[in-house]
């Protein structure tokens, strides 16, 4: 298998809606334990329901993937100059860092040490997370590093000038930082794919795919995030009501997600009354389990747009796969917007990105970019 095929929208997402089908399915038998999760839930109107969305979406994929969008050239009368552009992404980068400031490190500087392993736990374990400052739209223009960082690693491609690259390093060090500040573990995954996709479009795409570093990876970063969410137990000693063991109680808090998410759907989307959220989670185990579950990407796309659901979820995955293909032609608009059909469609069965602010407010900013006609 070569790189093209592996990170094709239509692979991710069976993949990933196999997996979660398949830790669901292990946790039923009995071969995956939880502490938190103490009811098996199987609804068959449910899981038919899910399998049915499923399908559309990979449906969606299937199609938008054989699509063939002509590149057409519009002539414009008047082109930004490269330097101006590059003023514009200092600007964003300027708004975001002062945002996180604002919303988290001007309340956490004082009194801290921020250097020191026992703070950096604490940030892990959300210990902080009553000091950032929420609702004031902080958080929301934290994620310009985003935006900044797919139109530096495009424009560094086209033009190679180090100012880019400086952007790109400043970027990365500002996400991750952020990621930690807010207890944001997804984030480093959005980075990652971003950093990944780049470089396998640039120097991979057509080679065959190493499993074996590849797998190296993927386990790393199971780890690192196995190991921050069951942190979240470990520094409230929530752990301790159930097990001393500190990493098995990591490796079922990683997949509960995958339980979870995959049973809120089932029940939910089985369910005959519009059923809630705290209605799913008090069927499902104790009060502690509210922090560790998910609410389910496809429930949360039917409460939303009750049976035109499955026009959705056909719909945007019709436009992942029209996206992945301007990626695979090394266009512009697939090498800025991939990344992130890419993680949405990575989600799986977890969250509607799209019916998320935050992510709303990146990709309307970046396709606000796009449209400006730079001079390269």
């Amino acid at each position: 298998m070569r790189y093209k095929t592996l990170i094709r929208s239509s692979t991710i997402f069976a993949l990933i809606s196999i997996f979660y089908l398949a830790i669901y399915f292990l946790f039923l038998s009995g071969l995956i334990g939880s502490f938190l999760i103490q009811e098996k839930i199987f609804n068959a109107l449910g899981f038919l329901n899910l399998i049915s969305l499923i399908g559309f979406g990979f449906l969606g994929l299937f199609l938008g993937e054989r699509i063939e969008m002509q590149n057409y050239k519009f002539k414009v009368l008047y082109q930004i100059p490269e330097t101006i552009f590059f003023l514009l992404i200092l600007a964003i980068n300027i708004i975001a860092s002062v945002a996180m400031y604002n919303g988290v490190l001007s309340n956490l500087i004082h009194g801290q040490n921020i250097f020191s392993l026992s703070f950096l736990i604490a940030l892990m374990g959300n210990t902080y997370r009553s000091s950032i400052v929420w609702g004031e739209g902080y958080t929301i223009l934290n994620n310009l590093f985003f935006v900044s960082i797919s139109f530096s690693f495009y424009h560094y491609e086209k033009t190679h000038y180090k100012k880019y690259k400086y952007i790109i390093y400043y970027n990365i060090i500002l996400i991750i930082l952020s990621s930690f500040l807010y207890g944001a573990r997804l984030k480093l995954v959005m980075l990652f794919i971003i950093i990944f996709l780049n470089y396998v479009r640039k120097d991979k795409y057509l080679e065959k795919v190493n499993f074996f570093k590849l797998l190296i990876i993927l386990l790393a970063i199971i780890f690192l995030l196995s190991l921050w969410g069951g942190l979240r137990g470990v520094v409230s000693d929530i752990y301790k009501k159930w097990t001393d063991n500190i990493f098995i109680w990591n490796s079922r808090i990683f997949t509960d997600y995958f339980v979870s998410t995959t049973m809120f759907s089932v029940e939910g989307l089985g369910s005959d009354k519009n059923i809630s959220l705290s209605e799913v989670r008090d069927n499902l185990g104790p009060y502690e389990i509210r922090g560790y579950t998910n609410f389910g990407r496809y429930m949360q796309v039917y409460k939303s747009f009750g049976l035109f659901s499955f026009l959705f979820t056909f719909f945007t995955s019709f436009i992942y796969g029209i996206v992945w293909k301007s990626f695979d032609k090394g266009r512009k608009f697939g090498l800025l917007f991939y990344p992130y059909v890419f993680y949405f469609v990575a989600e799986g069965l977890r969250i509607e990105p799209l019916l998320v602010l935050d992510f709303q407010f990146i990709i309307i900013t970046m396709f606000l970019l796009y449209l400006l006609p730079v001079k390269l």
